[in-house]
Formats: C-alpha cells, sequence, structure tokens
C-alpha cells in the first residue's frame, strides 16, 4: 500500500514540474519498487550506473546520454536524458536508491527560446566538448573537432577557454562558405552539482 502511495505522489510530481521522464525507487539488488511510471515497476536496474554509484553510498549525477529504458517510455525523446540518483540509507548500510531521470526536451526547449539576432541560437557542449544540445539532435554526442561537426577552430578555441572564436563553414542549403562569430561560457556546473564542465555556444 505505501509503494503504491509513494508511486502515485511521483506520478504527480512527474506531471506537475514537467522536468523528469520518471522518478524511481529501487531496492538494494536494483529492481524498481517505486514509480512514477508502471513501466519501470519490477525492472532490473542492478547493471546500470544510474544504481551501482549510488549504492557505493554517492550522490551519482549522469551526465547527458541516450537511455533504451527512456526512449521506451518517451519515445520522442530520443531516450536523450540525465539522471540523478542517490543511497537511501539505513545507519551505514545502503538498502535504497531514490533517483530521477531528467526530460532532456525541457532543456531543447529553454535553449530554443533564447535566440540571438534573428539567426542565432545557443547550444551546450560537455567536458568532452561533445555537444548535448543544439537545434539538430544529429550532432548529439558528437566531438566538436570530430568529422560530423569538423569545426577544429573551435574545438581548439574551447580548450584554450577562450571568450570568442570566428569560423568559417560550408552552409549546406547555399552551398557557400559562410562565418559564425561565437561567444563561449564556461558555467561553473550544473545548479547544485559542480563539475560537469558545461560550456555554452552563442552562435550569432
Amino acid at each position: 500500500g505505501a509503494r503504491v502511495e509513494v508511486s502515485s505522489i511521483f506520478k504527480e510530481v512527474v506531471k506537475q514540474y514537467r522536468a523528469y521522464e520518471s522518478i524511481v525507487i529501487l531496492d538494494e539488488h536494483g529492481k524498481c519498487v517505486v514509480s512514477s511510471s508502471s513501466t519501470y515497476l519490477g525492472e532490473d536496474f542492478s547493471d546500470t550506473p544510474f544504481f551501482l554509484q549510488a549504492l557505493k553510498g554517492d550522490i551519482h549525477v549522469e551526465d547527458m546520454y541516450q537511455d533504451s529504458r527512456v526512449a521506451r517510455l518517451d519515445p520522442e525523446s530520443d531516450g536523450w536524458t540525465m539522471s540523478i540518483s542517490v543511497p537511501v540509507t539505513r545507519g551505514d548500510r545502503v538498502v535504497a536508491v531514490l533517483g530521477s531521470f531528467l526530460k532532456w526536451s525541457a532543456v531543447e526547449t529553454t535553449l530554443d527560446k533564447a535566440k540571438i539576432g534573428k539567426t542565432g541560437y545557443v547550444y551546450l557542449m560537455n567536458k568532452d566538448r561533445e555537444i548535448i544540445a543544439h537545434p539538430s539532435r544529429d550532432v548529439y554526442r558528437k566531438p566538436v573537432g570530430g568529422p560530423v561537426v569538423n569545426l577544429p577552430v573551435l574545438d581548439a578555441a574551447l580548450k584554450n577557454q577562450d571568450p570568442y572564436v570566428t569560423y568559417s563553414f560550408l552552409n549546406p542549403k547555399s552551398k557557400n562558405t559562410d562565418y559564425k562569430i561565437v561567444g563561449l561560457v564556461y558555467p561553473k556546473g550544473f545548479g547544485h552539482f559542480a563539475g560537469l564542465g558545461w560550456m555554452s555556444i552563442l552562435v550569432t
């Protein structure tokens, strides 16, 4: 009865805040015993960093990644999410893990509204200089200096933590070489969690 009640509370939180895909509680073996979505009830999370890292007794923040469970729950997300899990302890013993999967579309929507001029936009990169939020999901988790994005000048500027950079690229629509002036911002963390090393790219 208590599990049903807590699941109902989690479901209402997900509905009201619209920032989560799901909130769950896993038992000490990694089995989902409480969830905002019945999809996850009884599911085994025992082989996931989401469970294993929190089981060690620490808060675990898993940077933006693609998760098949999230894709199953929310197909429009393509599985892109970010998760936070925390240990539930009794004395010195971890007896459960409480965690949530964040709705990555909330980040995408926020950035989409942050227009710069008429054609500018903002996107995010992780500490490995891979794109994690952008108008196109086709470049998610692709290195900015790699063959898909192919912006080695921007990659070098990020390595040096330069405040801005100008680069040229082949416009796929016009087939002409265009130029972009880009501002670079280096936040010190995400909310209360320092050390994620995200970088904001402001494209004019």
